[in-house]
């Protein structure tokens, strides 16, 4: 027993060891993979760190660059600008030299020419005297075609005021008449509508006539109600007739009236003296 004993201590203390190395192994392990990490982070963050130096000295570079360049173009653009300078002024010394030549040449070809002109004037005016009579004539000429053009367009105007007149007249006429056809319809048609309503309510009438007859006959009826049936079947019937009647239009009612015709303001309107609307 004592043996057995012995053993188990024997290989409790040897799975003690193997669970110590295991988890100084597991720990090592880690660590390891915790130091690696860390070491790759560090790198990464290096090379960030460098790329971006790179960057801002690539760009520093570019804007160098860039500045040289500009500084080359400005420099052609003044030189090209003194050169176009040089080449305006020489051309506008070209230019007031051929100017100054013409003005001297035009100077003498108009000394010339007043001379020539104050004799023309003279000739002209001698001309002048004789073309004022003969346009004063073609004047008065004008003036009596002036007249005449005139007159004709009143004429004109009248003859197209008195069509216009006929036409309006005209217009009311066949309103007038269509007004007068569509009047004798609607009679007609009130009328019917009037004498089948009358042949309803006599009907009406003469049925509670005959029933009350009938009930008074049989003895079924007193005579108080006999008499009260009979005044409400009158006050029925002649209720019917009266709204019937007023279905139908008086000759003074407002459909027969013609609307006084009007035109659009003008000149039209006013030599006719006839209302008018004023547009809107």
């Amino acid at each position: 027993m004592g043996k057995i004993k012995a053993e188990l201590a024997d290989e409790i203390d040897e799975l003690k060891k193997q669970k110590t190395a295991f988890e100084t192994r597991r720990v090592i392990a880690h660590k390891k993979i915790a130091n690696d990490a860390q070491i790759e982070k560090d790198t990464l963050k290096a090379a960030k760190v460098t790329q971006m130096r790179k960057n801002r000295e690539y760009e520093m570079n570019r804007k160098d660059i860039n500045n040289m360049r500009n500084k080359v173009l400005k420099a052609q653009k003044q030189q090209l600008e003194r050169e176009a300078t040089q080449s305006i002024l020489k051309n506008v010394i070209a230019s007031n030299e051929k100017r100054n030549a013409l003005d001297k040449s035009a100077t003498l070809d108009i000394q010339m020419a007043k001379g020539d002109t104050a004799n023309k004037k003279r000739i002209i005016h001698t001309v002048a005297k004789e073309m004022k009579k003969s346009i004063e004539n073609e004047k008065k000429g004008i003036d009596m075609l002036k007249d005449k053009a005139v007159k004709s367009q009143q004429e004109r105007q009248g003859l197209k005021t008195q069509i216009a007149r006929d036409i309006l007249v005209d217009a009311h006429n066949r309103k007038m008449n269509q007004l007068k056809e569509r009047q004798k319809e609607i009679k007609e048609m009130v009328q019917d509508r009037i004498n089948r309503r009358n042949r309803k309510a006599a009907l009406k009438v003469n049925k509670a006539e005959n029933k009350i007859a009938l009930a008074r006959l049989q003895g079924k009826l007193d005579k108080r109600y006999v008499l009260k049936r009979e005044e409400v079947a009158l006050k029925n019937a002649k209720a019917l007739s009266d709204a019937v009647s007023s279905v139908l239009p008086n000759n003074t009612d407002k459909f027969m009236k013609i609307k006084t015709f009007k035109v659009k303001c003008g000149k039209l309107a006013k030599k006719m003296s006839t209302p008018c609307t004023e547009q809107k």
